[in-house]
């Protein structure tokens, strides 16, 4: 058995930082504090789009303030999820929500998983089953350049700072005094309150949404890595996007990530001092 597969099995329910107790308090209190940059960063869309002055440069410069809109939220959401983490510093963080080994071999399972339910929802897209959300069909609008920028986004940095705040940070706060079933189905919940206009537009997305978000807190649950989880959602939204030129790129990416691992299985590097302690 490989020493990652040895830690697999269960997620760390034990802070690595002593500064703070993060427990499902913290985690209510972390989705409020999201909630509410939301819903600022909402009432100041509503106020430019009101003032005439601000309402003509947003139509002459929409689409750069779009993409800086989506860069701000992530790193609003980060700092956030670090001042709660209270761990200290950087690195003591990434360890807190569990970043700092590379993902496990089940990672691989989870990005299948999470990618069949991508394609029950394209599936379902494509029989007109579910709308278009309107903020996805806006980038889609914009040509290749918005669409290519759009698809990369919700590939890389959106489930990278999503996984971090929800299956990094708010699932194993409330793990540490609550079940799994609540503690997964009161993360759904405040996952789904960030995707609530998806949800509200078909039956088919929301059951979809929810069962891939059930599937991340499972592989949090199991495997106690955070990246895996990012990969899981990367693959979901890759899917569900449905741009071949990213499709492609990330298939090739994966078929050769699985040829150097199986080149270099005979002989496999010692994990890092971090990944070997948890």
């Amino acid at each position: 058995m490989s020493p990652e597969e040895s830690t697999a099995g269960v997620i760390d329910i034990t802070p690595h930082s002593t500064q703070r107790k993060k427990g499902p308090w913290w985690a209510i209190g972390g989705f409020g504090a999201l909630a509410l940059i939301e819903l600022l960063i909402s009432a100041n869309i509503r106020v430019l789009q009101w003032a005439p002055a601000s309402s003509i440069w947003l139509r002459n410069h929409e689409f750069a303030f779009q993409e800086v809109l989506k860069f701000l939220r992530a790193g609003l959401w980060l700092l956030v999820t670090y001042y709660l983490a209270g761990s200290g510093s950087p690195r003591a963080f990434v360890q807190e929500v569990q970043l700092a080994c590379p993902p496990t071999r089940q990672a691989f399972y989870g990005m299948a998983l999470a990618a069949a339910i991508g394609g029950m929802d394209l599936f379902a897209a494509n029989r007109r089953w579910t709308a278009p959300h309107p903020a996805s069909s806006w980038f889609y609008q914009r040509g290749q350049l918005g669409l290519f920028l759009f698809v990369t986004f919700v590939t890389t940095v959106g489930p990278f700072y999503q996984e971090t705040v929800f299956r990094g940070f708010l699932y194993p706060s409330l793990r540490r005094s609550w079940p799994p079933i609540l503690s997964k189905a009161l993360a759904i919940c405040m996952t789904a309150y960030f995707s609530f206009g998806v949800l509200t537009r078909s039956a088919a997305s929301a059951a979809c949404l929810c069962a891939l978000w059930w599937l991340l807190c499972e592989i949090k649950e199991k495997t106690g890595n955070t990246w895996n989880c990012v990969l899981a959602s990367a693959s979901y939204n890759l899917i569900v996007t449905n741009y071949r030129p990213v499709q492609m790129s990330v298939a090739a990416i994966v078929i050769l990530s699985l040829v150097i691992r199986k080149m270099r299985g005979n002989s496999p590097r010692a994990p890092s001092r971090a990944c070997a302690a948890d």
